[in-house]
């Protein structure tokens, strides 16, 4: 497999975006999964990877971005 950089993947996943809001998620996404992968296996991180790709490409999701804390239960 090629290398790259986290701050390739980034740009990656922001040319990627179906929208303003998918786009506006690729940081934050990108740098929380950069901080797991010391406790993620190269699988693990795999996974983790193409499944934000798959919420950033998916032009059907349509987030609602907002300051608000979510709510857990």
């Amino acid at each position: 497999m090629p290398a790259w950089t986290w701050d390739e993947l980034e740009e990656e996943l922001t040319r990627l975006a179906a929208s303003p809001a998918q786009r506006a998620m690729v940081e934050p996404l990108v740098s929380a999964v950069a901080k797991r992968t010391a406790v993620l296996s190269a699988g693990a991180t795999l996974r983790e990877i193409l499944c934000l790709a798959t919420v950033i490409a998916d032009e059907s999701f349509q987030p609602v971005l907002s300051d608000e804390p979510i709510e857990t239960i």
